[in-house]
């Protein structure tokens, strides 16, 4: 449910507008239910079944630990399915029942099996197995299915049993079989540092670095105290690109050697000019281990920053590294905690700090950043940030919040912060306010839709349920009830 609060004054279209949410909250669960807890629940009806001991081990050790890796569920599947006397019969046999809807292919252990008979059939006859799938996948279907979300795995243990150059050299010409394959491809060089293995594939397979990610996949684990013989074994567009991943893995070194290099004319001209039209001449790039300050200085030597300005550049940056914080692939639960009282705002702080980039003389950007980050999930909280600030000060940090944050805020949460703004603030910050009811009114009607007109309406009256109705009225976004916005700006019935 929503965390909007009834006011008296509104007790009728504020439940309105949190059964809305409601409803969305309840598809969510539902949504969830259904999804993830039926896969588990599938796995535990087929477990319950086994046909012999080695299926029971195989959904024993499928269902355990359910905080183990992927990649750990799909190595113990592959020690404990039965092997087949002819890896391919096995393969299709599964292939052709999964094509007729026996076992779907969303549950994540019927994929892991049908790889590992793929994986399986590769290791007898990679030439024919990877043929099929090659064929088989340019109609769409499940081969597509199966190479998308599985190849790259099957590449992977055939490469570490194989080696490389054996693998790449049965696998057909095929654009998109050498796109499924390239990172594993290039981690597999790069794991043993194989310069060999890199030359020869320049010459034989050159498929392989036709998408221009060689680079960046051989950054990821190719061994840094070798860094600068990888860089010369590289075209610029590859090197510039491994120079970006190196950097993020050199635990806090990455930035003073760049600088030192650049600073010093260590890397050729063409690879810098690569690296400035790459990630390390956009702001908006996220990069492991270097400094607010250190990414400000590379993109000065490297002549992107005035494309934007060494102000707005640092606050884009800070900014994306709070988001990607707390909003990327790899997030935490401590905006949850603060939003649910479990932890303090200081505390989140303290979390965040280990693993964002040191924002050096522009703490000052990165803790007034924080402040809106969290006022958006528990504004009481969040004021702890502002503890020791001048009035004044705190009443521009919670200005830039609600005209620039609050987004996906609950509309009463965002009012109490309004509300308390147009009480103290002075004429720029009430004027701010308009600019920010005008920010957030286009996305809670889209979210919200009479509801939220019926919620502004029931606002007491003043500054703050006059802004509101404005900013409804010329929001384009629903020309009905931006006529009925008019009409209660008029004081029409």
């Amino acid at each position: 449910m929503t965390k909007m609060k009834k006011r008296s004054m509104a007790n009728v279209v504020s439940y309105l507008l949190a059964a809305a949410l409601g409803m969305a909250g309840g598809w969510l669960v539902k949504r969830r239910d259904t999804g993830e807890g039926a896969r588990h629940a599938g796995d535990r009806v087929e477990s319950n079944r086994p046909k012999n001991g080695t299926d029971l081990l195989a959904a024993f050790v499928a269902a355990s630990d359910p905080v183990t890796t992927t990649d750990e569920r799909f190595a113990a599947l592959r020690k404990s399915m039965a092997f087949s006397a002819d890896p391919a019969a096995a393969f299709h046999k599964r292939f052709a029942e999964m094509e007729a809807g026996i076992g779907r292919w969303d549950d994540e252990r019927r994929q892991m099996e049908l790889a590992v008979l793929f994986g399986r059939w590769v290791d007898s006859d990679p030439k024919a197995a990877l043929a099929f799938l090659a064929e088989s996948s340019a109609a769409g279907g499940l081969a597509s299915r199966l190479a998308d979300a599985c190849l790259w795995r099957v590449a992977k243990n055939a490469m570490e049993e194989n080696g490389v150059r054996a693998f790449v050299s049965v696998l057909p010409d095929n654009p998109d079989l050498v796109m499924l394959t390239s990172r594993s491809v290039f981690e597999d060089v790069a794991k043993r540092g194989s310069l060999a293995d890199l030359a020869w594939l320049k010459a034989n397979a050159p498929g392989y670095f036709a998408d221009r990610s060689a680079g960046k996949n051989l950054a990821r684990e190719w061994p840094v105290e070798r860094r600068d013989e990888l860089l010369a074994a590289l075209d610029p567009h590859d090197a510039a690109a491994a120079v970006a991943g190196i950097m993020g893995r050199m635990e806090g070194a990455g930035g003073e050697w760049v600088l030192e290099k650049l600073r010093s004319g260590g890397f050729p001209q063409e690879v810098v000019r690569e690296m400035a039209a790459g990630d390390l001449g956009e702001y908006f790039r996220s990069i492991n281990g270097v400094s607010i300050e250190q990414r400000l200085e590379i993109m000065g030597l490297l002549g992107t920053l005035g494309n934007i300005g060494e102000d707005r550049a640092k606050n884009e940056m800070i900014f994306n590294s709070i988001r990607n914080r707390f909003f990327g692939r790899e997030t935490d639960d401590s905006l949850y905690g603060l939003r649910h009282g479990t932890l303090t705002a200081g505390e989140v702080l303290a979390r965040a700090v280990e693993t964002m980039p040191d924002p050096g003389k522009h703490t000052g950007e990165y803790n007034s950043q924080m402040f809106r980050t969290m006022a958006e999930e528990n504004l009481p909280a969040a004021m702890e940030l502002l503890s020791g600030m001048p009035p004044q000060q705190q009443e521009k940090e919670k200005a830039l919040a609600a005209r620039w944050w609050f987004r996906d805020a609950d509309p009463q949460d965002f009012f109490n912060l309004v509300q308390d703004l147009n009480a103290t603030g002075d004429g720029a910050t009430k004027a701010m306010m308009q600019d920010a009811w005008n920010d957030k009114s286009r996305a809670y009607l889209d979210r919200y839709g009479a509801s939220y007109l019926e919620w502004v309406r029931a606002l007491p009256d003043g500054v703050d349920r006059t802004q509101a109705l404005r900013s409804v009225a010329a929001s384009g976004s629903n020309p009905r009830l931006a006529a009925q916005a008019r009409n209660l700006l008029e004081k029409k019935p």
